[in-house]
């Protein structure tokens, strides 16, 4: 399926394929019983005291809409020129990155799965800046393939999951970027934060990574606009202090961050992936820990 698309959407015209985006996003949406209830009651848990229940109901639709024509954009990443991506994806703030990567112990760039996150890492590999990420891989080993050689087509390095934590280290050790998306579910190996008023298991890493290389912290997003032109911000460096006590380190460092990223989310709450199991039942007896 995913070479069948490769072939083929390359082939069409930007706007059919938004078009094509919004009609298989809108089909998703109807389709997908299990998935828009977990969408929605991510989104009353969230944004329950800022939009009505019909209301949710549009922004459902519309990040699933957003999804496929992230998806298809991504298919199409291999077939733009330099010039071409420059013109689709402006870059604000990328003097924040090469301040962060003059001190030589490398960077870490996280992004919630918001807006293209695909075209992020590749705008910010096509101005020269060396640049790992680590993914989860699709339980389809093909599907999986592809998608690395999609990213790869980008100039990102993608790191094995199965060693993503020393491959990490040696990223950061060579003054690379390392790109993470730490937004979903952690499970129990979280350190449970409230987000969006809720005290649910975020992924630790980003900021244990940071306190213990000294690399800088950085949060950043390519989001798309009514008319389907994407623009790709980094902001200033977060603080993760370096004391004594490591666990209130980490957990400063990790409290900017999801503020980060929620107030991402609040300024285009169409654009992120509501339809992962992000506020779970469990997460209550998980934060009691």
């Amino acid at each position: 399926m995913v070479r069948f698309a490769r072939s083929v959407v390359p082939r069409l015209p930007w706007a059919t394929l938004y078009a094509l985006g919004d009609l298989a996003g809108a089909a998703l949406y109807h389709a997908a019983g299990g998935r828009r209830q977990v969408a929605m009651h991510n989104l009353a848990v969230a944004l329950g005291d800022r939009f009505t229940p019909s209301q949710r109901q549009v922004l459902a639709r519309r990040s699933c809409q957003h999804l496929l024509k992230t998806l298809l954009e991504f298919v199409r990443l291999p077939e733009l020129t330099a010039d071409e991506l420059r013109a689709r994806v402006p870059l604000v703030g990328a003097e924040h990155l090469s301040a962060g990567l003059a001190a030589g112990r490398g960077l870490i760039l996280v992004t919630p799965h918001l807006g293209n996150w695909e075209y992020m890492a590749a705008r910010v590999a096509l101005e020269g800046f060396p640049l790992s990420v680590i993914g989860r891989d699709s339980a389809n080993p093909a599907v999986a393939r592809e998608v690395t050689t999609l990213r790869r087509s980008g100039g990102v390095e993608v790191l094995s999951k199965a060693r993503s934590l020393r491959q990490a280290l040696n990223a950061l050790q060579e003054n690379r970027i390392l790109g993470i998306l730490p937004d979903q579910h952690a499970g129990v190996s979280g350190m449970p934060l409230e987000f969006f008023g809720r005290r649910t298991p975020m992924h630790p890493i980003p900021a244990l990574l940071a306190r213990r290389t000294g690399a800088s912290l950085l949060a950043g997003c390519a989001t798309r606009n009514a008319k389907n032109e994407l623009c790709a911000v980094i902001g200033p460096p977060l603080r993760v202090s370096r004391t004594a006590d490591r666990k209130t380190d980490v957990a400063v460092g990790m409290r900017e961050l999801v503020d980060a990223m929620e107030r991402q989310i609040r300024r285009h709450p169409d654009q992120w992936l509501w339809m992962h199991k992000r506020f779970r039942d469990s997460d209550e007896s998980l934060a009691a820990r």
